[in-house]
């Protein structure tokens, strides 16, 4: 297989104050969008958000993802 997908997350607030964590497959198709998560009460650090990841991995299919992209989330540097 030459192509595959892109996941991207985004998080964000909501107008509630919420926070909120968006996975987006890009491919050349374009985008689509697969879930919104809910990530109230969770620290999110990049434990929880590898957690994330690999269920929207196994939801696409591990074999058509070709990487995974974020924010610079000073949880997520090392």
């Amino acid at each position: 297989r030459q192509y595959g997908v892109s996941i991207v997350s985004d998080g964000w607030t909501d107008i509630q104050r919420r926070p909120l964590i968006n996975f987006i497959a890009y491919s050349l198709d374009g985008p689509i969008f697969l879930k919104c998560v809910d990530a109230s009460g969770e620290y999110k650090d990049a434990e929880y958000l590898k957690g994330l990841f690999i269920e929207v991995i196994k939801e696409v299919g591990e074999d058509n993802v070709v990487q995974i992209i974020t924010n610079n989330a000073p949880v997520c540097q090392r």
